[in-house]
């Protein structure tokens, strides 16, 4: 009788899911986060295969990645989408799947199959998202607060799994995602026209009336005396979709905005340096003192710009760089130190690094007799060959150490560049006038990562990272660094005392979000930190750091355990009080490390 009541209790849950209303999304982004396993573990989550379909048809075979993964044994996130029951994605730090398809692809639905072996691994919750820039993600498909009946069975399919189609919030943001205490701050949002409810927690209440076409906004004056996590809740008949900003609140300078305008110029001409900086008692450029909210400069090379604010509790910094562009001058626009090959590889099938030159003027570039160089003492060290570059157009050298300066083939210079950061400059042709140069002042570019790529977006008006590396083709959108990793202020154990635990980041003005029941935080889902955590019981504590304009964190975890938990544990305590899973019910299960088997 049991097993018959479970069968039908199975049967209802896959009614349940099955029955939900399908929807159509088209992105060229999805991510794949599972937030809770079959059995919550410090190991690993894994799955055998992941399709996207449109109307129960297989849509095309994306690139995957797995940000902040661990990949023993090569099981690496592109077995997901190889085509084999026999291979798997498996995860030791259990992060997110990122599927890219190179455009916007249109799906409907999607599946996923169960690998060899640990059940334990399976998700049974999660969140799928989309999104067109790896920055904004939109929640397509939210299957968590309650178990999915996972199948248990071994290189096996979920049913079709169709989208919510809740209405979407396409977008929900914050014109000031640092403030000093109490400074105004507008909330922006664009949602599905067909939106019947529209509200925004912490007492802001419906804004349905503010909406129109889908698009509003209001003001928050004063804004949050400390750190505030905005959501706003979209529903109608199908059901609810909510997105969340955040606010941080410090008591350092804030330096909101920082430009140029326009970034670009010819020799001589003026730019106008514009800032909006809050909580500041004094503000110099250069070292220089300034007032007020902007000033011109008359430029005869390229320059970049610090804006420092200071005040009793610190000092912030911003940077802004001009190009100055003689006609038929070219720039370096990109580079990458630590090519994997997975975009390009040099004529010789080697993953070389390289670098991006552009011709951003008005006029045919000469390249003959202009040097590339990574040696700040050796302006020479390298020298084009009689090469021309039309205008916006961009040629790949490879920094390989090869030596090869052939005009019509590639070209290869005779250095390679360090990934732990250096000097990369292009040189004019007299071998003393710098045209570009990273590394400026003695100080190298900063550390790179295998894969990524480095150079100028927004018309160069910013250095930073890119989202999406693009050798030899008009540069995507960047991020200015790395936030830096959580830091625990306790590290895991056996313990028999309740204690305080601190989050912290080394990165100013990163929000931490952190979860203790096993699920993986990010940037739309866990506990925003604002305060040292109470840690009475057992249980796993997750946490991820982020700030807007910046690559978050992975998730770190460390583990408490407190043995009167264990011995105690029952599968009525087990998810309610502890929260664990509720089908460990006192038995250890087994981890299923590769190492350890029966641990």
């Amino acid at each position: 009788m049991r097993s018959a009541a479970l069968f039908w209790t199975l049967c209802s849950l896959l009614s349940t899911w099955l029955s939900s209303h399908a929807g159509e999304v088209e992105y060229r982004y999805y991510r794949f986060t599972p937030t809770q396993l079959r059995v919550t573990n410090d190991c690993c989550v894994q799955l055998a295969e992941f399709e996207f379909l449109l109307s129960e048809v297989k849509v095309g075979t994306p690139l995957v990645s797995n940000p902040g993964g661990d990949n023993p044994n090569n099981e690496t996130p592109d077995l997901s989408v190889d085509g084999s029951l026999s291979t798997k994605w498996l995860d030791f730090n259990q992060g997110a799947l990122v599927f890219d398809f190179g455009s916007a692809r249109r799906v409907d639905g999607y599946r996923w199959a169960t690998a060899n072996d640990a059940t334990e691994r399976d998700p049974v919750q999660w969140r799928l998202e989309g999104s067109d820039d790896q920055s904004n993600w939109v929640l397509v498909d939210d299957r968590v607060g309650e178990d999915y009946p996972t199948p248990v069975s071994r290189f096996t399919y979920t049913p079709t799994l169709d989208l919510n189609a809740a209405p979407a919030v396409s977008s929900f943001s914050v014109d000031r995602p640092l403030i000093p205490p109490g400074l105004p701050v507008t909330l922006s949002w664009e949602v599905d026209p067909g939106t019947t409810g529209l509200s925004i927690n912490h007492g802001v209440g419906s804004v349905l009336g503010l909406t129109t076409n889908g698009v509003g906004s209001i003001t928050i004056d004063p804004g949050p005396s400390g750190p505030r996590d905005y959501e706003i809740t979209a529903t109608n008949d199908n059901g609810e979709s909510i997105a969340e900003v955040t606010v941080s609140v410090t008591f350092f300078p804030v330096i909101h905005e920082f430009s140029v305008t326009p970034a670009i110029v010819g020799p001589g001409e003026s730019v106008t340096l514009s800032w909006e900086v809050f909580n500041a008692d004094g503000l110099s450029l250069d070292g220089e003192s300034v007032t007020g909210t902007s000033i011109e400069k008359v430029l005869p090379s390229s320059q970049t710009f610090t804006l420092s604010a200071t005040n009793g509790t610190g000092e912030s910094t911003a940077e802004v760089s001009v190009q100055v562009v003689e006609p038929g001058v070219p720039v370096i626009s990109e580079f990458m130190a630590s090519n994997d090959g997975a975009l390009v590889v040099d004529e010789d099938g080697d993953d070389s690094d390289w670098v991006e030159i552009f011709n951003p003027s008005g006029s045919v570039a000469l390249l003959n007799g202009y040097y590339l160089t990574d040696d700040a003492s050796d302006l020479t060290k390298w020298s084009f060959p009689a090469e021309t570059l039309g205008i916006d157009e961009y040629l790949l050298v490879w920094a390989s150490g090869k030596n090869r300066s052939v005009a019509g083939s590639e070209l290869h210079t005779n250095f390679s560049l360090n990934a732990g950061g250096e000097y990369l400059a292009l040189v004019k042709p007299d071998g003393v006038t710098i045209v570009t140069e990273f590394g400026v002042g003695g100080v190298d570019f900063p550390d790179q990562d295998t894969g990524v790529s480095y150079g100028g977006f927004g018309e160069f008006e910013e250095r930073g990272y890119f989202s999406t590396a693009t050798p030899g083709t008009e540069n995507s959108e960047g991020f200015l660094g790395y936030v830096e990793d959580t830091n625990f202020s306790v590290k895991r154990g056996h313990f028999t005392d309740p204690f305080l635990l601190e989050i912290t980041s080394d990165t100013e003005g990163a929000t931490i979000r952190y979860t203790t029941d096993g699920s993986t935080p990010s940037e739309s889902f866990g506990i925003l930190y604002t305060g040292p955590i109470t840690v009475d019981r057992t249980m796993p504590v997750r946490a991820m750091a982020y700030l807007d304009g910046m690559r978050a964190t992975n998730v770190d975890t460390q583990t408490y355990l407190f043995l009167d938990d264990v011995i105690t544990q029952s599968s009525t305590t087990s998810q309610s009080v502890w929260g664990l899973p509720s089908d460990w019910a006192g038995t250890s299960p087994r981890k299923n490390h590769p190492n350890t088997p029966n641990t």
